[in-house]
């Protein structure tokens, strides 16, 4: 089975070695393969297949030998669709619109890559439309819908195909015509041929210009003629429609009435005359004839009735003089004399004679009765007091007078005190802002909204900024000192808008309680004043009993500490004046 050289040794006929050499050459068969697929049909070697299957073909090869050749064919087919449709009008199939009846065919390949041939057998049908003029009265229903006005409308149902079929109705509505006629007529009116006696309201129906009804109404008012007869007495003349009758007889007078027929009046008239008198007045000021009061000169009438019920009148002939009068204002001190009368008291004051018309002349007095003003001033005060000008260094009553207000004399009388003042070096009090205090006795400051006067010197030392202190205190009504902001407060609830002076000096402070304001001086200068009195300087809240009366602390004694000296404390039961408080400032108490 293989090429070689193969030997084979025999006896020839001589008896001797008969060797046989083979050279010998094998060839062997050859083979091949080949897998195909292929659609519907394959062509090998001249043959045509058409199913799927191993088929082998054998030919010599160059050897000589033989050459099998085998084939794993694979036969897919050709896939087919067929798709049957009915469209309105135009159908888009695989991207592509249509508009026309027929039979299409669309080719991709199948899943074994093969054609895959779609066949559209379609049907295109169309919309149909139809068009209807109409014209109508007042309204016209077209598949069960009212239409009142003219107009183009459409109504869409499906055709025999299932394709719109569209119906347009071009519509043309005419309406009925009406007119109405109000007629009043008397007593009868011929309208269309027929002839009415009666009010009331008819119509008439033909056809207008557009083939409707026309409806004419007719609303009518049938008035009849009326008449009237009237019995008339009136004095001299009696006007009647226009016309003065001055004789008495009867008369008509033919007019329309408010329905504007015939009214025919007749006048039984009966005419009789008026009466007169007249009669010469003077007065004064005013006369008083027949209820009237006339207070000018004038010719009047009085109209009555006289026998025959005419008018009677009376003629006034009035001549009024009137009363003369004057004012005289007049000012005077105590008292005045006028025509022989004495007057002590303000007032208007008259006096009467006649004037010469006869009538009153009345001469007025207003007059004003100004009284001599007092005052009286207690002041006492230390060396010397200095009062309109001159200055005293006596004790002793003074009198001032001048005029006041209202041009009277104003004496004014100066109860007056001097003292002589000493002064004293070193004998104040000072406070170490720590807990130093000086307490009183409880309601030192006098209670019960009754007034005071609280006056104090006090000098501050080595002042710090933002601490609050105290120089006198009773209540939370009575704290005299110095806020957190370094403004003076008078207590609790007041603060000035004053700063508390903080350089070092000696100042004097006064806080003045009247029946009616609350007043604050420094230096002797009114720097602060409450328009209503500050309660008493007793605690808010009794219940704290916080009432005694300290220097150098706030009105519970417990905080606020004066950093300082405090010297010259005096309170008084009063009220001091502001001159007061500068005259007795610089004195020292004794």
């Amino acid at each position: 089975t293989e090429s070689g050289v193969y030997t084979f040794t025999t006896l020839n006929a001589n008896g001797c070695d008969s060797i046989a050499t083979l050279n010998l050459t094998i060839n062997t068969t050859t083979t091949s393969s080949t897998d195909v697929t292929a659609c519907n049909t394959y062509n090998w070697n001249e043959i045509n297949y058409t199913e799927s299957g191993v088929y082998t073909f054998t030919t010599l090869n160059a050897n000589g030998c033989d050459s099998i050749a085998t084939l794993n064919l694979t036969i897919n087919t050709t896939t087919t669709s067929s798709t049957d449709v009915t469209a309105c009008n135009t159908y888009n199939w695989n991207e592509i619109n249509y508009t026309e009846s027929g039979v299409y065919t669309f080719t991709t390949q199948n899943a074994n890559g093969c054609d895959s041939i779609a066949t559209l057998n379609l049907t295109i049908n169309t919309t149909t439309t139809s068009s209807t003029d109409v014209t109508a009265c007042n309204t016209y229903n077209w598949n069960e819908i009212n239409y009142t006005e003219s107009g183009v409308y459409t109504f869409t149902t499906q055709n025999a195909n299932g394709c719109d079929s569209i119906a347009t109705l071009n519509l043309t509505i005419n309406t009925t015509t009406t007119s109405s006629t109000d007629v009043t007529a008397c007593n009868s009116y011929n309208w269309n041929q027929n002839v009415y006696t009666e009010s009331g309201v008819y119509t008439f129906t033909t056809l207008n210009a557009n083939g409707c009804d026309s409806i004419a109404t007719l609303n009518l008012t049938i008035n009849t003629t009326t008449t009237s007869s009237t019995d008339i007495t009136a004095c001299n003349s009696y006007n009647w429609n226009g016309t003065d009758y001055t004789a008495s007889g009867v008369y008509t007078f033919t007019s329309q009435n408010a329905n504007g027929c015939d009214s025919i009046a007749t006048l039984n008239l009966t005419i009789n005359t008026t009466t007169t008198s007249s009669t010469d007045v003077t007065a004064c000021n005013t006369y008083s004839w027949n209820g009237t009061d006339y207070t000018s000169s004038g010719i009047y009438t009085f109209t009555t009735l006289n026998a025959n019920g005419c008018d009677s009148i009376a003629t006034l002939n009035l001549t009024i003089n009137t009363t003369t009068t004057s004012s005289t204002d007049v000012t005077a001190c105590n008292s005045y004399s006028w025509n022989q009368n004495f007057y002590t008291a303000s007032g208007v004051y008259t006096f009467t004679t006649l004037n010469a018309n006869g009538c009153d002349s009345i001469v007025t007095l207003n007059l004003t009765i100004n009284p001599t003003t007092t005052s009286n001033e207690d002041v006492t005060i230390c060396n010397t007091y200095t009062w309109n000008g001159t200055e005293y260094t006596a004790s002793g009553i003074y009198t001032f007078t001048s005029q006041n207000a209202n041009g009277c004399d104003s004496v004014a009388t100066l109860n007056l005190t001097i003292n002589t003042c000493f002064t004293t070096v070193g004998a104040a009090l000072n406070f170490d802002g720590i807990d130093d205090k000086a307490t009183g006795l409880q309601g030192l400051v006098p209670a019960f909204n009754a007034p005071y006067t609280v006056e104090v010197w006090a000098r501050q030392t080595s002042p710090v900024a933002g601490q609050p202190m105290s120089i006198l205190a009773q209540s939370d009504n009575l704290n005299l000192g110095k806020t957190i902001d370094g403004k003076i407060k008078l207590a609790e609830n007041i603060t000035t808008t004053v700063d508390f002076p903080s350089d070092e000096q000696w100042h004097h402070y006064a806080v003045v309680r009247t029946f009616s304001d609350f007043k604050f001086y420094l230096d002797g200068n009114l720097v602060y004043a409450k328009g209503s009195a500050q309660a008493s300087p007793y605690p808010s809240n009794d219940s704290f009993a916080f009432w005694n009366f300290y220097l150098g602390a706030n009105w519970k004694g417990n905080n606020e500490f004066f950093r300082g000296d405090i010297d010259e404390l005096r309170i008084y039961e009063r009220a001091l004046t502001v001159g007061e408080i500068n005259a007795t400032m610089n004195c020292e108490i004794q």
